[in-house]
């Protein structure tokens, strides 16, 4: 981590269970630095941001997948120290 890090490049999501965090860590950390911290009532995963612009988007969507292929709705997370909400990705309808 190059020594001007901050916490700012940080992007902390909140799981409900720790199941959950080590499936998702699981999966961040074949892309990126990433590391799971869980409590009596919530787990957390962090995930530090690449350098690259884009980094925070594809970070959301590949995210967005994976709460998709879990069946999970939607979780919180942190950047910048405000709270947001990502959704799962939801499937185009099909008409009939």
């Amino acid at each position: 981590m190059p020594l001007n890090s901050s916490l700012d490049e940080l992007v902390i999501f909140e799981l409900p269970n720790r199941e959950l965090a080590v499936e998702l860590l699981s999966d961040l950390a074949s892309k990126r630095f990433a590391w799971m911290q869980s409590g009596d009532h919530v787990a957390v995963v962090a995930a530090l941001l690449n350098p690259d612009r884009l980094d925070l988007a594809r970070l959301l969507r590949g995210v967005q997948s994976w709460l998709a292929w879990r069946g999970v709705v939607a979780i919180r997370f942190e950047i910048d120290g405000k709270m947001y909400v990502v959704d799962a990705v939801s499937r185009p309808l099909v008409p009939a």
